[in-house]
């Protein structure tokens, strides 16, 4: 049985990078894929978009590696469009279990000579996109109660400034700061059992003198609390 037998996982930015590679390798390992990509260019960014034909070639590894998907065109600033893949996912596999919000742009600029197109199409795909594509996934996997996964992804950005790229790096620590704000860290007595279970185990046979917090992220989210 491989590992993701039976998970779905929805990907933004499925088109090519990141996205496609993710996409691919979940597919090999037993997953369904729901993924979009805007699959066009973005005015204020200086390399070429992904194109139709990168999204179809999306489909086609996806395909080759035996996964089930469903890939649309769609723009995570459309919060319509983000919806319905959501929608058209619990119709199909009737359920979600991992969220990987990838779309993202890059362009550069000094901070007082960015336009306002700059400032609005990075904020709106790099990180009001992941809060929408969250918004829509989120409330049908609570509902669901079989957990789930979100995995963010960010940069170097999202943890320093860079030079030339005040917008993108704005976004970036956005995104920590949701990140680090999602969690409801409520333990299941459980969950506790579990990891002492492991802890007495053979496999945790060279853990020894560490302290291993089971807190759903608490000291994490706020570190000294």
């Amino acid at each position: 049985m491989r590992r993701f037998d039976g998970k779905v996982v929805l990907i933004t930015g499925v088109a090519r990078g990141q996205g496609r590679s993710h996409a691919v390798k979940f597919a090999q390992d037993g997953a369904s894929i729901v993924g979009l990509d805007i699959v066009q260019a973005i005015p204020t960014v200086a390399y070429a978009g992904a194109t139709p034909d990168d999204l179809a070639e999306t489909q086609r590894l996806i395909d080759q590696a035996g996964g089930k998907s469903i890939i649309v065109q769609g723009d995570v600033r459309d919060q319509s469009a983000v919806d319905k893949l959501v929608q058209d996912a619990l119709k199909t596999f009737g359920r979600i279990d991992i969220v990987l919000p990838q779309a993202g742009i890059t362009s550069i600029g000094l901070l007082w000579e960015l336009s306002e197109q700059h400032w609005d199409e990075m904020i709106g795909i790099n990180l009001t996109g992941v809060w929408r594509t969250l918004r829509a996934a989120i409330p049908p996997m609570i509902e669901r109660n079989a957990g789930g996964s979100i995995v963010m992804t960010g940069s170097i950005a999202g943890l320093m400034g860079l030079p030339h790229a005040a917008h993108y790096t704005a976004a970036k620590h956005g995104v920590n700061g949701m990140v680090k704000s999602l969690d409801q860290p409520w333990v299941e007595a459980e969950e506790v059992s579990d990891a002492v279970l492991w802890l007495c185990s053979e496999e945790a046979r060279s853990v020894t003198g560490v302290q291993l917090p089971i807190d759903a992220g608490t000291l994490v989210k706020w570190p000294g609390a």
